[in-house]
This record gives C-alpha cells, structure tokens and sequence, in this order.
C-alpha cells in the first residue's frame, strides 16, 4: 500500500519559490511523488496560503499557474467542521498547525511533512521535517 504524505505551506512554497536551503529537499520529496513512491496531499487553507505568499513572488499569473501543476501532484484533503472543532479545542499553541495536522489525520495520511515540527503536538499522526523523513528512506 502506497503512503500518503501530507505536505504542509513551508514544503510547497520551498519548491515553489525555489527557496535556499530548502528546495532540493521539497524536490526530493516532490521527485518520489511524482514517481508514484507515495501519494502527496495537502489542504485548500495551503493553497490559499501559498497563493498568497507566492503571488507577491511570482506574480498573480504565474502563482495560478504554479497552483495549478501542484493541483495536478496532490490529492487535496477536506478540512472537516470535525476535524476544525478538533483544533479549537486541541493544545496546539498555532492555530493553523491543528487545523493542518487534524485535516491530515482524518485524511488518512500517514505522515505530516513541515519544517516547523515544534508546534505540532503528535498524537496519532507522525510528524518530520524533509530532512528527517529523506535520511529515513536510507535504512
């Protein structure tokens, strides 16, 4: 069975804007995507969060464009009234991180990619940053 990663804004932007020192990686991960290695998803609130940063970037034009191939990568998981209600009440200290982290848990992925892991509060859901889960598919 084929993992699913869910990709959080700072591993879409970093490929997408080409961000130093964090674009190989986001590419690395995008590559075994692409590949058929694992299944990539993210959510609408990334989208709009990367549209947003990547439009100043970009331009308006070229950010749609670059949203639509990524839209063409990833499955996009639904934010659920549930897993929202989950966040308000959950001890995460970023707001934003609950909502990402519960939409990716009732989403069925099996891993969060981000490179902020310190305000994720793991529960069921196993967290990493690009680096750590790239140096785990070298065992």
């Amino acid at each position: 069975m084929t993992s699913t990663l869910f990709l959080d804004a700072d591993i879409v932007l970093d490929l997408l804007a080409r961000r130093e020192p964090w674009f190989q990686q986001s590419a690395a991960i995008f590559s075994r995507i692409q590949a058929g290695e694992y299944y990539g998803a993210t959510s609408v609130l990334v989208f709009a969060n990367v549209f947003y940063i990547l439009r100043k970037i970009k331009g308006q034009k070229a950010a749609r464009e670059a949203l639509q191939t990524l839209k063409s990568l990833l499955r996009v998981m639904t934010t659920s009234e549930a897993s929202l209600e989950t966040a308000l009440h959950s001890t995460f200290t970023d707001f934003e991180d609950g909502i990402q982290y519960f939409t990716a848990q009732s989403g069925g992925a099996n891993l969060l990619i981000t490179r902020n892991i310190k305000d994720y509060k793991t529960q069921n859901l196993p967290v990493m940053t690009p680096q750590q889960f790239l140096e785990s598919l070298k065992c």
